[in-house]
């Protein structure tokens, strides 16, 4: 029988084997090496030519019988570099000049209770080495390590600030809370890799940093990168347990519309980043799935941008912009192509040199892969779409499930209510990915004498009738979307919005002259389509979005107090307390020319949407919603649980909510 000598240790394997049993070192692959002795010619062809420079490298690196000793083409700075990149929270303590204690590695078990992959022997090559984890109770630039989960090429951390946000910093022995204030501590998930070259110019840095907070659909909020000692950390906002790499999942997986339904979830992402001129840097031959995370309700996201970099700028030759704008397109081909092969096959093989009749991949992905290799995708949304049709069914691509629930309640200080919500939806459906159309509403009525009831309810009803009449049009919208056929901006969810409101606005208006009533209100709404949410924002009424377990307000209140906080006059827990709190600048009906505020953002499985009155909001915190949202077992006992905390809190004004879970 065959078998293959590792160059490095000098054992022998069996013949087929890609890493060496013994030591864990790549083996040489004489069949490929035999490949390129023929011409090669287009993206399969590149692809092959760019392996076999791999191959010569890791010859030279691994001690090949002809190799002489060689070191890494673009060697990376040895020594410690200070923190190049920090977006939001205080700066973090720099590293105390005592050595952290050194204890024996524990690696914590991941998440959800799946396998973690044993981390391999360092090699010679940054690229390829396994990073020796770091233990729990070492501190990295002002970071406690708590818990540890090592991968192939790179390791995730849970870790906290050792310095809380009054200032107090903290042993490395610090669990969750400050040992002097007893303030809770930020935790954040890092992951450690060898230093990418995207993050080689600040600008790039920032610019990555900034565009994860824009809340992109399938990127985790990056908060800073650190470069220490040939080592790069990126840090970003904890997701909501259980989490795990996409890496720790046991492949191949064996339902094909998991497959393809997270092979959407990640070229969305891509998507979404090819818009802001950022590309994969592929082919580079590191674990493609290890920068990715996936979440609790099965939907992938990157915790690490550090393998994307910057589309090369336009040059003014005629044609090369065209000719860059295609390889970019080629590199997002070819990485979601990969991440495809490696969740139905299980390899971590590069598709372009996988087996010629691709036998590891199940039978009903062959066909795709097959084109791919012949390079007849030439950009990534005709890939996506090709993905999507090979199977039958469209289960995988089913449509959010909107479960909504509402209540109003007086409170304990008013002798009436003038709070007013509604809820309509519209979930006619065919096939499963057709779009279920959602339309929620919160006003809080003002005039008194019955007025403000009123109003706030002919400002219900009216934006019901208007929704009512565009939802066929609405249904089209994430198909449109996900097309290259443009879409008309009278039919995105966020105009059809605001021209219902201004609708309402002029019902409203034209009622208050003809009676020459006072009445008017507030109004918080959102439109949800599928995964798409429009929000519109009349006075101080809000929308909240609960995503991945942490509470974020959507809208922006209308008034003095949050101008004041604006102009940094006034802290924003100083708000509820303020005496000027309830006066507002901006209300439906009190003159013709309104300006509604428009916010939209993408829902995933598992978000919660909250809209209520200021009767909600300024009696119970914002972390104390966030805690009911993610303990409440559905959204009426939600709805139930606001309302009692605001009523425990005081009730001093009628109290409006609605909360919709995503599914």
């Amino acid at each position: 029988m065959e078998e293959i000598k590792c160059r490095s240790c000098g054992a022998t394997n069996r013949k087929g084997a890609k890493f060496c049993q013994k030591c864990g070192k790549p083996l040489p692959t004489t069949d490929r090496k035999a490949d390129t002795a023929q011409p090669n010619k287009g993206l399969v062809g590149k692809m092959a030519n760019i392996l076999k420079q791999v191959d010569d490298e890791l010859d030279a690196m691994f001690g090949g019988e002809n190799a002489s000793p060689a070191q890494p083409s673009s060697p990376i700075p040895q020594g410690k570099e200070a923190v190049v990149a920090t977006a939001t929270g205080p700066p973090p303590p720099q590293p105390s000049a005592q050595p952290a204690p050194n204890p024996a590695p524990q690696a914590a078990p991941p998440p959800g209770g799946m396998r973690t992959i044993p981390a391999r022997s360092a090699s010679a090559s940054v690229l390829y080495q396994a990073i020796p984890p770091k233990v729990p109770g070492e501190q990295v630039a002002g970071y406690v390590i708590q818990k540890v989960w090592p991968l192939l090429r790179s390791n995730y951390y849970k870790v906290c600030l050792a310095r809380c946000p009054q200032g107090h910093v903290n042993p490395s022995t610090v669990v969750d809370r400050c040992n002097t204030c007893q303030s809770e501590l930020q935790t954040f998930l890092m992951h450690e890799t060898a230093p990418y070259p995207a993050f080689s110019s600040d600008p790039t840095r920032q610019a990555l940093i900034e565009l994860s907070r824009r809340h992109l659909p399938g990127i985790l909020t990056h908060s800073a990168v650190l470069n220490l000692q040939n080592r790069q950390f990126i840090v970003v906002d904890y997701p909501a347990e259980p989490w795990l790499s996409l890496a720790q999942v046991n492949l191949p997986l064996p339902d094909p519309n998991r497959v393809v339904a997270w092979c959407m979830n990640i070229g969305q992402a891509l998507a979404s980043l090819s818009e802001h001129n950022l590309v994969p840097d592929a082919p580079v031959p590191v674990d493609y799935l290890e920068p990715v995370v996936l979440l609790s309700n099965d939907q992938p996201c990157f915790a690490d941008l550090g393998i994307f970099n910057p589309r090369p700028p336009v040059t003014a030759q005629p044609g090369a912009s065209r000719t860059e704008q295609q390889k970019s397109e080629k590199k997002e081909v070819l990485f979601l192509g990969q991440v495809l092969y490696m969740l139905a096959s299980g390899s971590r093989q590069p598709v372009l040199q996988a087996p010629g009749n691709l036998a590891e991949v199940p039978p009903i992905f062959r066909k795709v892969l097959t084109r791919l290799r012949h390079d007849e995708f030439s950009n990534l949304n005709g890939f996506m779409d090709t993905i999507r049709q090979t199977l039958v069914t469209k289960e995988f691509y089913r449509s959010l499930r909107q479960i909504p629930s509402h209540r109003t309640d007086q409170g304990r200080v008013r002798d009436h209510n003038e709070d007013f919500v509604g809820k309509w939806s519209l979930g006619m459906q065919q096939t499963p990915d057709d779009p279920e159309v959602g339309l929620y509403l919160v006003a809080d009525g003002m005039g008194g004498h019955q007025s403000g009831e009123l109003a706030s309810r002919s400002v219900v009803q009216v934006m019901l009738d208007e929704i009512q009449q565009k939802a066929q049009d609405l249904q089209n919208v994430p198909k449109l979307k996900r097309s290259t056929i443009k879409l008309d901006q009278a039919t995105t969810p966020g105009e059809v919005l605001r021209q219902a409101v201004l609708r309402a606005n002029e019902v409203l208006y034209n009622s208050r002259k003809t009676l020459s009533s006072d009445r008017g209100t507030t109004l918080t709404a959102a439109l949800v389509v599928g995964d798409i949410c429009a929000v519109a924002n009349v006075g101080d009424s809000r929308t909240y979005l609960l995503h991945q377990g942490r509470l974020e307000q959507v809208s922006i209140d209308h008034s003095l107090v949050a101008s004041l906080v604006s102009a940094k006059m006034l802290k924003p827990e100083e708000v509820r307390s303020h005496p000027q709190r309830n006066q507002i600048f901006r209300t439906l009906g009190d003159k013709l020319a309104l300006e509604v505020d428009i916010f939209e953002r993408s829902l995933g499985n598992g978000d919660r949407l909250l809209l209520c009155s200021d009767g909600l909001w300024e009696m119970v915190l914002d972390h104390e919603i966030e805690r009911i949202l993610n303990q409440a077992t559905n959204p009426a006992a939600a709805c139930d649980r606001l309302i009692e905390a605001a009523n425990q809190a005081g009730g001093a004004d009628n109290i409006g909510v609605v909360v919709v879970w995503l599914e």
